[in-house]
């Protein structure tokens, strides 16, 4: 690395440094937001299992019909 580049990559780090007593927490609405959201993506979670267990239940009786049905064409 140049010298140059070192002191741009200083410049860059010492802009983003901040001594943990000016760190600035989220506000309460950003919190909020943030929980809501989590809520929202825990309920799609859900849904997405649930909807996903209906497939694999449909996918057994299927795979079922086809054995009948394949069991009746070998006899």
């Amino acid at each position: 690395m140049t010298s140059t580049n070192i002191k741009i990559l200083t410049n860059q780090y010492n802009q983003y440094k901040v001594k943990p007593s000016m760190r600035v927490m989220p506000s309460k609405v950003e919190g909020k937001k943030l929980a809501q959201r989590l809520q929202d993506a825990e309920e799609t979670i859900k849904a997405t299992n649930s909807k996903c267990a209906s497939l694999e239940k449909t996918k057994q009786r299927l795979q079922g019909e086809v054995e009948d049905l394949m069991n009746i064409l070998n006899v």
